[in-house]
């Protein structure tokens, strides 16, 4: 194809991988012709945008879950110095998908450059995905380093405790932690095993770091990060009772960047079960966000992972990688996750990986009727289920989740996307689209399993190897709510050599889309077969190949998979990553 060509049908079908020469302002880029009940929310679609130098951030936002309206909403910028803007979004009836702006900052001071933009007045019945909590980042991280002014310097490897100042930095975190008061940064370098500085009781004694005092809102964050050009390590030390960050006196505004946490475990722990790196644990904190961190081994007996959000309302974690090698020692065994919200809301994963853990992403028991979770451009591999929705309860239902643009493969235990529901009141509605699911499920189970939720939402994936592509287990007596539909819209699906039958809905399998139409003719009408031909799965390239029988054969003409035009970024960084630290994939 023509070069000019291919860069038109880019613009045409999706903004978010198009030169930043074709995209206008609030250009207008429609994605999908859905025809769905309600308004629907509308949301950002990348959480972050990233420089390495000044320039100009794009921001993307976009509509789901309803196409009945037209509706608006107005963006207004925040942060550091930059070219400040406030607008207006509109989609027309019908209409769906992905919008773009731009913002430019022409100057910046040494340290990260933070903007942020937020989404408000939403008009037509549409509502905010995240509410107050609808908010995108534009960071521009150019190496440099905050003056002392702004930041406390520590160096976790001295001999000597020092000031916190870059000449005469502190020794332990403990000290910055407790001395940062106003300032922004908390630069550290070097390793640290966390030791009886600051020891928490609940239920048993631990040893653990505890965050700075809460800040109010986005303009006074404090970042706990790497020192620039160097690295970061809070390691366990091959203790039993060492847990990374830990709180439950609500603090609030605190992220976290750069730094690796290796093995922390707490199994010797009497009476406490949850280990975790970053542990925020009922203390009504909000917006948490963890960026560009590396995990591996976080052990505990049960309840345990990289980031565990419990009662925080906001927060996002950004290519990150976990390695939590699921363990088998214990009694029970030991389930090691990536993420865990517990009775949380707003919560965001994007562009991150997940190896080998038990459930990667895994929102448990969430805040009632609040949740609505995003997952998005991630990579989770050899986990027992890939994300897990619910547990088994009559509240804290996933309502209006969105998982898009993820590559799940090899979660063989299970499922890749496990739906847990257990209400009949929940609304449901969780977005399911435009995912690989390669080498998913087993023993007649789908890549995709719902038990007892309602009005979900599947289109554009690619099942590839699988045991059963989607699956609908409940017969309608089973349910909680035997008057409601299991799925709103189910079409324009693709399957290769699905091993044990194609759908499973109501509790009846269904071997071919022919037969599923006849019992529910509005799923499946569009569905295909057949290889996609991606370029190399064994290194991780799941674009298409330009004879894919998936090229255009989505919803209004674009393409299935993660790929919608060829370029989507996958994991914590944009290119193969020799960089990763020892015992961490390369991939």
């Amino acid at each position: 194809m023509e070069k000019r060509t291919f860069l038109k049908c880019m613009a045409l079908l999706y903004p978010v991988f198009v030169s930043r020469t074709i995209l206008a302002a609030t250009s207008v880029k429609k994605f999908l012709g859905l025809n769905l009940s309600t308004a629907g929310r509308v949301g950002f679609y990348v959480d972050y945008s990233e420089l390495s130098a000044i320039g100009t951030h794009i921001f993307y936002v976009f509509r789901t879950h309803g196409t009945k309206g037209k509706i608006s909403v107005t963006y207004t910028s925040f942060g550091d110095a930059h070219t400040k803007i406030s607008d207006t979004v509109i989609w027309e009836d019908g209409e769906s998908g992905v919008k773009s702006f731009s913002i430019s900052v022409s100057a910046k001071t040494a340290g990260d450059h933070r903007i942020y933009v937020k989404l408000s007045d939403p008009t037509g019945g549409v509502l905010l995905h995240n509410e107050d909590k609808t908010v995108a980042y534009g960071v521009i991280d150019d190496g440099s380093v905050a003056s002392e002014s702004d930041a406390i310097f520590v160096d976790l490897d001295s001999g000597t405790n020092g000031v916190g100042t870059k000449t005469s930095p502190y020794n332990n975190p403990y000290d910055a932690m407790l001395n940062v008061g106003t300032k922004r940064y908390i630069y550290m370098k070097g390793t640290h095993i966390p030791d009886g500085t600051n020891t928490s009781k609940m239920g048993g004694v631990f040893r653990c770091i505890t965050p700075p005092a809460t800040r109010v809102d986005e303009n006074s964050r404090v970042y706990i990060r790497n020192w620039p050009g160097f690295e970061c390590t809070i390691d366990g030390g091959g203790r039993n009772d060492c847990m990374g960050f830990y709180t439950f006196n609500g603090e609030s505004y605190q992220t976290y960047r750069g730094i690796r946490f290796l093995n922390l475990d707490v199994t010797g722990v009497s009476g406490f079960n949850n280990g975790s790196a970053i542990f925020y644990n009922y203390g009504n904190s909000t917006d948490i966000n963890v960026e560009k961190c590396e995990f591996k081994e976080i052990v505990g007996s049960s309840n345990c992972g990289a980031f565990l959000p419990w009662g925080v309302n906001g927060g996002k974690m950004w290519r990150c990688r976990v390695d939590n090698t699921i363990t088998n020692a214990g009694s029970p065994p030991q389930k090691t996750h990536g993420m865990i919200y517990y009775k949380a809301s707003n919560i965001s994963v994007q562009r991150c990986e997940f190896q080998g853990c038990y459930y990667a992403i895994f929102p448990k028991g969430m805040a009632s009727n609040t949740v609505r979770v995003r997952s998005g451009f991630n990579i989770i591999e050899n986990c027992s289920v890939g994300i897990l929705f619910g547990y088994n309860s009559s509240n804290g239902y996933p309502d209006f989740a969105i998982i898009h643009n993820n590559l799940i493969r090899n979660c063989k235990s299970y499922y890749a996307i496990f739906v847990y529901g257990a209400a009949d009141d929940q609304n449901g509605k969780i977005a399911i689209f435009n995912n690989v699911f390669d080498n998913c499920g087993s023993s007649g189970n789908g890549a995709v399993y719902s038990r007892d939720s309602y009005d979900l939402q599947l289109f554009n994936n690619i099942y590839y190897n699988c045991d059963v592509t989607w699956d609908m287990s409940e017969s309608i007596t089973a349910q909680s709510n035997s008057l409601r539909n299991q799925i709103e819209y189910a079409d324009f699906e693709h399957e290769y050599n699905t091993k044990s039958h194609l759908y499973r809905h109501l509790g009846k399998m269904y071997n071919s889309k022919t037969a599923l139409n006849v019992d529910f003719p509005k799923f499946a009408s569009n569905d295909s077969s057949g290889n996609p031909k991606f370029k190399n799965t064994s290194n991780y390239d799941y674009r298409l190949n330009s004879d894919s029988p998936c090229i255009a054969n989505g919803v209004n003409g674009t393409d299935q998979g993660i790929y919608l035009v060829g370029s989507e970024e996958l994991g914590p960084t944009e290119t193969i990553r020799p960089e990763a630290p020892s015992g961490f994939k390369v991939l």
